[in-house]
């Protein structure tokens, strides 16, 4: 293959705002992310593409395919399926912020599976949850962050960018309004969410806010001991602090992160009878295929369930 172009003033201008948008929602991964995009972007140029729009998911699988055959420009050998796979995941969060940024008005669609066939995802049993809750009986932030991934179905991106106002107990309900395409919707509370996050929000915010150094009170709702927000990538440490606290063998080697929480209540609610529309609009999906995926055989994930109404989500 020839040198890579690189000339694309639109490609240009959306990594330096692409740039901007990570540092600012603290990913930790943002410089492999960086060169994923640029990567990108520049065999689109080799293939003619010099404009987001006019990329299509065929043009993805293009590049995991090059990707294949590329040497590695660390070490001998060709890429790893992990690495392809990390660069697969900076692109989706390239085209996530495109969306957002209103660059494009929809994000493509990107494959499944990578190399080979891929295990089926984990999924949290009942009293894997109840353990994770149990573990995080002295810890206020990590019962709210498990109510928000759990209870709530929320992403990880949605808990970074919540705002104060935006949760009303009284009304029980939660406004995302930085959902995944800026879509914005309600999510219902339960009497137990409740308690939990009144907890959080009049024993524990008041004295974190008391903590910052800015002119003006921090407006989110998750505050870290500095009283400013909770990092992006705390809220993933907090979730594998808990489930290592659980000393569950089986729990910890699911590698629990906050979208296999989100996964996992998906999951429950599907193989409890919930409408899939309903779950649909819970999780916030803009199609009903992504909703489907939680469809799975109810007595491989729950052997021996009675069907019965879920106890610690109501």
């Amino acid at each position: 293959m020839k040198p890579f172009l690189n000339t694309s003033v639109e490609f240009k201008k959306i990594l330096e705002g692409f740039i901007l948008h990570l540092s600012s929602v603290n990913y930790a991964a943002r410089k492999n992310f960086i060169r994923s995009a640029s990567e990108f972007f520049e065999y689109m140029e080799y293939q003619g593409i010099t404009a987001i729009k006019k990329i299509r998911s065929e043009d993805v699988y293009g590049f995991i395919e090059y990707l294949k055959t590329r040497p590695n420009q660390r070490k001998a050998g060709m890429l790893s399926k992990v690495t392809i796979k990390n660069h697969l995941f900076g692109i989706r969060i390239l085209f996530d912020y495109a969306h957002y940024a209103d660059i494009i008005p929809y994000t493509i669609g990107f494959p499944k599976r990578i190399i080979g066939n891929s295990k089926p995802k984990p999924v949290l049993s009942i009293e894997e949850v109840r353990d994770l809750f149990n573990a995080a009986e002295d810890n206020p932030i990590g019962t709210v962050l498990l109510t928000f991934c759990y209870a709530c179905g929320m992403r990880r991106r949605e808990i970074y960018w919540l705002e104060a106002v935006d949760v009303n107990t009284h009304s029980r309900m939660i406004t995302v309004r930085e959902g995944k395409g800026r879509k914005s919707r309600t999510i219902p509370l339960s009497s137990k969410s409740i308690f939990y996050l009144q907890e959080y929000e009049r024993r524990i915010r008041p004295g974190l806010l008391k903590h910052g150094t800015h002119s003006k009170p921090e407006t989110a709702f998750l505050l870290n001991t500095s009283g400013c927000r909770l990092s992006y990538d705390s809220i993933h440490k907090n979730i594998v602090e808990l489930a290592n606290k659980t000393s569950n063998p089986g729990l910890i080697e699911k590698r629990v992160t906050p979208h296999l929480l989100r996964h996992s209540i998906a999951t429950h609610l599907i193989e409890r009878g919930m409408d899939i529309n309903w779950v649909q609009q819970f999780l916030g999906h803009s199609c009903s295929d992504s909703t489907h995926i939680y469809t799975r055989s109810k007595k491989q994930l729950f052997p021996g369930l009675r069907q019965s109404k879920i106890k610690y989500y109501e």
